[in-house]
């Protein structure tokens, strides 16, 4: 194999400053990111799985494919309105809250039950 520096040269350039840019945003908001990543990668097993086109899971949240797409980058910080249509319309849990049941059941004086079902309001 014949070393090729000028391919070398092209490969091994300084970064740009947009890439400098990039790493620094990833470097500061690596935490959101990370779980976005998982979520998303969560959510193309999910629609992989169960024969679910983006086209199709678009329409199942009343958003445009592109709004899907963009989601399903990774790089979304979604918020817990989305999480939770997204948690609805597929039926999965993409987030837990620890010891949920434990603070649910002692707030109401209830006994334990499954966290999909109706949960009932302090006017109830």
């Amino acid at each position: 194999m014949k070393f090729n520096l000028e391919r070398l040269k092209e490969i091994a350039r300084p970064a740009s400053a947009e890439d400098l840019k990039e790493a620094e945003y990833r470097r500061k908001n690596w935490d959101w990111l990370e779980k976005s990543a998982l979520i998303a990668l969560d959510i193309h097993a999910y629609l992989r799985k169960n024969n679910i086109t983006k086209q199709e899971f678009a329409k199942m949240l009343g958003v445009t494919p592109a709004q899907v797409t963009k989601l399903l980058s990774g790089k979304e910080n979604l918020g817990l309105k989305t999480i939770s249509k997204i948690e609805s319309v597929l039926q999965m849990d993409l987030v837990s809250i620890p010891n949920f049941e434990h603070y649910y059941t002692t707030s109401y004086n209830m006994e334990p039950m499954l966290v999909n079902e109706d949960i009932p309001t302090r006017e109830d």
